[in-house]
């Protein structure tokens, strides 16, 4: 969908190298938790600072938005660049609730390694 990146549209050169590394990689299963089995319980392996990917319900369109765990009074949230607010923030809502939306299907988790 480059038409819908304001970048893509003025550096259209880009676009052979997306599709390239996105034919590299398509094909390739990755497990990811569905927002059906997303509970304090069920995120308690999820570490501060780890990247969660909430996953995209579009046709062509994995990564629909993504932040940084944080934990705040035992519950995780996630630190990112807010579409409303136009800033960076950290969710008031516990990402239970921030995932149960129609067009997510649920999370996968990156972790980088130090």
């Amino acid at each position: 969908h480059p038409y819908k990146y304001p970048f893509l549209i003025k550096h259209r050169d880009s676009i052979s190298n997306i599709s390239k590394t996105e034919k590299k990689y398509s094909g390739i299963t990755v497990k990811y938790l569905p927002k059906s089995a997303i509970n304090e319980g069920s995120t308690s392996w999820i570490k501060e600072g780890d990247i969660v990917i909430l996953l995209s319900n579009i046709h062509g369109l994995d990564a629909a938005h993504l932040g940084i765990a944080v934990y705040t009074d035992g519950s995780l949230h996630l630190m990112h660049a807010s579409s409303v607010g136009h800033r960076v923030i950290i969710d008031a809502r516990p990402l239970k609730e921030q995932v149960n939306n129609p067009m997510y299907k649920g999370i996968r988790v990156l972790r980088v390694k130090g």
